[in-house]
């Protein structure tokens, strides 16, 4: 859900801005934060900057792959033995 509310948005959100586009809108503050810094060390998103939220700061989150990038690890990682570039091939 985080990537596909940055995709559609395209642009740099905060944590309160993503929990406020959220389709479930009952996620706790401290978990999508842990979800976040998940989501960083797997290279899925960075911090692209710092925004005032509210009486505070806090960071600005930007995916790091593309919908497409996602699409193309996920079916890798659900059909490992098809070659999907030479299945390509065999299409055109």
């Amino acid at each position: 859900d985080i990537l596909r509310i940055l995709w559609k948005e395209g642009s740099a959100l905060s944590r309160p801005e993503i929990l406020a586009k959220m389709p479930d809108k009952h996620w706790n503050p401290n978990s999508i934060h842990q979800v976040l810094n998940s989501m960083m060390k797997k290279e899925a998103l960075k911090v692209e900057g710092m925004v005032q939220c509210g009486r505070i700061y806090g960071h600005t989150y930007i995916p790091c792959i593309t919908q497409e990038e996602y699409i193309a690890m996920y079916m890798q990682k659900v059909l490992p033995s098809v070659n999907f570039h030479r299945r390509a091939e065999l299409l055109f």
